[in-house]
């Protein structure tokens, strides 16, 4: 079942033929084998809107989360792999994160922000993307301690979806004047900006979007300028990119600068007005 539910067709069987209901049941198993194949069950048969919704229904969002909960659960790397991974497509389901909050369910995925294994980090943070789309979760994910480990993620790691997630709980979390703060305070801001240099389109565009938002909720826009000139240099070299994404990122991260006549000067210094006329003509919105 393992194997087969990695495809659509058999995933449906699993769902109508009631397979689903029993794979939940032995997500409570005291055999770890037995525990992993059952979430790397339900984090396949979770792609699925309505699979999602069993789950929920079902209790099997809790018995994932009373998974990765267990210390010794985690030196057992594929089980909390499947585990988090299925609890991250879970909470594409909003009823699904009104359940975690329930459980205190965002103060166990912090503590897992330190997992030796990326994957197990990667699947944390994109589960916390979810859960911060929701105003109560940024609050909460800052009582827990959480944010500040994550900011620090973008220095730590180089792995392309703990960045993008990364970006994108900041990004929700910019709207809280505490989170903010902590952003600020914790050299937020310049790390994102320097994400726009990665490798990564998905990376570089996913930073340039989040930098904008923390630009709106910063007043010190100018500020910031000042201090990451060699940022502007590679603004310039994003407007040479060949895609539309990261162009799309880079021109709305610029902007948001040149609305505050104290840019301006500095903008048009680095040729980035000659650039974004180059631009008009580019098919895309």
């Amino acid at each position: 079942i393992v194997n087969c539910a990695t495809q659509p067709v058999f995933r449906t069987a699993i769902k109508e033929q009631g397979m689903l209901v029993d794979t939940l049941k032995l997500l409570k198993s005291s055999e770890i084998e037995m525990m992993e194949n059952a979430a790397t069950i339900t984090f396949n048969c979770a792609e699925d809107p309505e699979s999602r919704r069993m789950i929920k229904e079902l209790g099997g969002l809790n018995s994932l989360v009373n998974i990765v909960k267990v210390e010794s659960h985690r030196t057992e790397t594929k089980l909390m792999v499947s585990a988090t991974g299925a609890i991250w497509k879970c909470l594409m389901n909003q009823d699904n994160v009104k359940r975690l909050e329930d459980i205190n369910g965002i103060h166990v995925l912090v503590k897992l922000l330190d997992s030796d294994s990326e994957e197990v980090v990667a699947n944390t943070v994109a589960s916390l993307a979810e859960c911060t789309k929701i105003g109560r979760n940024k609050v909460a994910l800052r009582a827990a301690d959480g944010l500040i480990p994550i900011i620090r993620l973008l220095q730590d790691t180089g792995h392309e979806r703990i960045l993008v997630n990364v970006c994108r709980v900041i990004d929700n979390c910019a709207s809280d004047p505490q989170c903010m703060e902590q952003v600020i305070n914790n050299d937020g801001i310049r790390l994102v900006w320097s994400m726009m240099k990665c490798d990564s389109t998905i990376v570089q565009s996913t930073a340039g979007h989040t930098l904008v938002t923390l630009l709106r909720n910063t007043k010190e826009s100018s500020d910031i300028m000042r201090s990451l000139v060699t940022g502007l240099v590679m603004l310039v070299d994003l407007l040479k990119s060949h895609d539309t994404r990261v162009l799309a990122a880079a021109c709305a991260v610029i902007g948001i600068l040149a609305k505050k006549s104290e840019n301006l000067a500095i903008l048009t210094d680095y040729d980035i007005v000659q650039r974004l006329s180059s631009l008009v003509h580019t098919v895309m919105q």
